[in-house]
């Protein structure tokens, strides 16, 4: 009888460090509003399972600062909530209105028709001067509750009375629920103790600050995934990879009562030299992306087909490369590899879709997966994020969760394990001797280093460190009485929370937030904490924003007349003065490995409305880009509470073509080489002239929904009006 495969869930519970440089205090709120939702939920709902399994791995900084919230502190966020709603003065009310919406629009904000008409109403106000106060009290209350779990939901009575009245809360109701929030902070971790102690979770552990730490080891070692992008200076500190090290594991044995067997480097980032470090700290296995498997054995076996199951198992990888120690089993380490396909579809595509069909979907996909070796099973990694997705899930995740573990404690052939479990029952049978350095994101490192703000932020970044590398040999890293402010450990403190991957994640493209600058002036304050505990100048530098004055738009408007040929040779001509708007490669704290489209191109010809939709590169396509696939067209006519119209569409894009399923009269399409091209007519669309549409794209495969377009919300298109051709007359 066939072993059952085995399913081991990494789920990666992250947040940089939102304390003020200066005065330690919080700023930011998103330690506190995610264990509200994310770290709660995923305890509390498998405690309820007690037959699932899995590995949770925390973050050390995260560690810190929930500890931090469960001792009294109190972030910013949290304070302005309590602060009554008829003392709030212009800043108050200024801050409110643009941060107080930070949360998906879509299952937060629109479902709740008071909050959602504070949205409107902050379109025509940003300022927020013409909020009452009652509408201030209401911004203050809804913003946190949104935030509440399903945990949260089940056990505290009061969430459902605040959802029942909806309006005109009270400043005691503001009280009880941060009341209630702070309760939630003081029982998550005990919570995730208990789990660990019964033998249901594994808890693993990340370098404490969450570095790229291949790049802090050397940043040279870019070269080898990205030899044509442009690096920094030369930063090369492995002494700081090692203090990642060893104070992740103090802190984790200090938390949960012992040292972590395994980890999950920031960003699935590993290189040979980085696995020697991780293994002198003691670690004894390490998780990562199946690029840097497939990487790595593409390099020691070039003219050899990899068949796929290769990744299903785990492997034994050598570490070397520092001080002379050649890659050896003396600084090996197991390690197992995620399945990235099933791990985004967690992600990002279940979310959109009914629970029973994301459950049927993901064991279908566990089921197909072949054992490497007789009398092994085979093992499936799901690694991703831990906190971001749930947010995105009708009920924050509880009906797909609850489906999920029910699916699963009734499979005979399916167990979900810890992946120390699986280690110790079935050790590695293969060496892995070359390692393919890289990250889970692209096998490479181009979203913290490469872009020309990343590599401003390195260069200040290794200005620094260079600054405490000669001060720490000059004065013996010891303070006299002319400077009683010099403190050399709490300046590498700094540099230690400066070198966090989550700072140059924010720079330059393709993610964004609401919280860009914010997270620029954390990265700036700490170096400038860093010069002053070390007793010098702060450089004139850190003090002006690595981004420019002005951000860039991420929607383009058009500035004239399109020709599009709906996928009959298309050329750069025929769409030249189109609008434009990103679609998958903005985002969040969230990565999408694979994607059907990133770019929208739109404009209009003499009576059509033209969409051009653009693929990335092949290399990040959508891995099942050769499927048949139904687009959906949704647009609101008129009034922004007008109903959608859809419009489905057949593509092909491995052998380019596109057919209208249910279009309107008129309308046209095509598809040519990484594009699709549509055209509506003006007059199906409902609107007149000059009025505003919105436009988004449902993408479907066999029924299952994988992609929306954008990922929240619609691109605004204005339709052209009579002297739309005058505006933008050129020559």
């Amino acid at each position: 009888m066939p072993l059952p495969t085995d399913l081991a869930f990494l789920w990666h519970m992250h947040q940089p460090s939102y304390r003020d440089p200066e005065t330690g205090a919080p700023l930011l709120p998103w330690v506190r509003l995610h264990c509200c939702r994310s770290y709660f939920d995923m305890a509390w709902q498998l405690a309820r399972h007690p037959r699932i399994k899995a590995t949770f791995n925390f973050v050390p900084v995260l560690l810190q600062q929930l500890e931090a919230l469960r001792t009294g502190t109190t972030d910013h966020y949290a304070t302005l909530t309590l602060k009554p709603a008829d003392t709030l003065d212009a800043a108050d009310r200024r801050f409110l209105v643009q941060h107080f919406f930070s949360v998906s629009h879509a299952t937060e904000v629109r479902p709740r028709a008071r909050y959602h008409a504070l949205l409107n109403k902050r379109s025509k106000d940003a300022e927020g001067a013409s909020f009452s106060v009652a509408e201030l009290r209401d911004l203050q209350l809804l913003f946190n509750l949104a935030w509440m779990g399903f945990g949260a939901r089940a056990e505290y009575p009061l969430l459902a009375e605040l959802e029942a009245r909806g309006r005109d809360f009270t400043e005691a109701h503001k009280a009880e629920l941060l009341a209630v929030q702070a309760e939630l902070v003081e029982r998550t971790l005990p919570l995730y103790r208990d789990l660990a102690a019964r033998g249901q979770i594994e808890i693993t552990t990340t370098p404490a600050r969450h570095p790229i730490l291949p790049l802090i080891i050397d940043s040279e070692h870019a070269a080898r995934c990205q030899p044509q992008r442009p690096r920094p200076p030369r930063f090369a500190w492995p002494e700081d990879a090692r203090a990642h090290v060893s104070r992740a594991v103090q802190t984790h044995t200090a938390i949960f009562g012992i040292a972590p067997a395994g980890a999950w480097p920031a960003e699935g980032s590993v290189s040979p030299e980085a696995v020697q470090v991780l293994a002198e700290g003691g670690l004894k296995w390490l998780a990562s992306d199946e690029a840097q498997l497939f990487g790595g054995l593409s390099a020691e076996f070039p003219r050899a087909p990899l068949p796929h199951h290769l990744l299903y198992q785990p492997f034994r990888v050598w570490g070397g490369g520092l001080n002379g120690v050649a890659p050896s089993p003396a600084t090996a380490v197991d390690f197992v590899f995620r399945d990235r396909t099933l791990s985004d579809r967690i992600g990002f595509t279940y979310a959109h879709n009914p629970p029973e069909a994301g459950v049927a979907d993901l064991l279908a996909r566990v089921r197909q997966a072949q054992p490497p070796r007789p009398g092994h099973p085979a093992l499936i990694v799901a690694a991703l994020d831990g906190e971001n997705p749930w947010e995105h899930y009708p009920h924050s995740g509880l009906d797909f969760l609850e489906a999920l573990y029910t699916a699963l404690e009734a499979a005979a052939d399916v167990r979900t394990v810890r992946v120390s479990d699986h280690l110790s029952e079935h050790p590695p049978g293969v060496i892995l001797k070359q390692l393919k350095t890289g990250s889970w994101i692209n096998g490479d490192f181009s979203i913290w280093m490469g872009g020309a703000m990343e590599n401003r932020a390195w260069t200040l970044l290794g200005e620094a460190r260079q600054a405490y590398a000669d001060a720490l040999a000059t004065r013996g890293g010891k303070s006299d009485e002319h400077t009683p402010s010099v403190d050399f450990e709490a300046a590498y403190d700094h540099l230690l929370d400066a070198e966090s991957s989550d700072w140059f994640w924010w720079y330059g493209e393709p993610f964004t937030s609401d919280n860009d600058r914010d997270f620029d002036a954390l990265f700036r304050g700490h170096l400038q904490q860093a010069w002053r505990l070390m007793g010098l100048p702060v450089p004139a530098a850190l003090g002006a924003s690595l981004y420019p004055p002005v951000a860039a738009a991420g929607q383009r408007t058009p500035q004239g007349r399109v020709s599009p040929r709906y996928g009959s040779q298309s050329t750069y001509f025929d769409w030249l003065g189109a609008g434009e708007a990103r679609l998958g490669g903005a985002g969040g704290s969230m990565y999408r490995a694979a994607r059907w489209f990133e770019r929208l191109r739109y404009g209009f010809d003499t009576d059509r409305l033209a969409l051009r939709l653009d693929a990335p590169p092949k290399e990040s396509a959508e891995q099942t880009a050769s499927a048949v696939l139904n687009l959906e067209v949704h647009w609101r006519p008129g009034a922004s509470d007008g109903p959608f119209q859809i419009h489905g569409v057949d593509l092909h894009l491995d052998a380019p073509g596109a057919t209208w399923v249910d279009g309107p009269p008129g309308a046209l399409a095509g598809a040519g080489q990484g594009y699709v091209e549509l055209g509506i007519p003006l007059a199906a669309l409902g609107a007149r002239p000059g009025e505003a549409i919105e436009v988004r794209f449902v993408l479907l495969a066999d029924g299952v929904e994988v992609e929306q377009l954008p990922a929240e919300g619609a691109v605004t298109i204005t339709l052209p009006d009579a002297a739309y051709d005058l505006r933008n007359w050129s020559v």
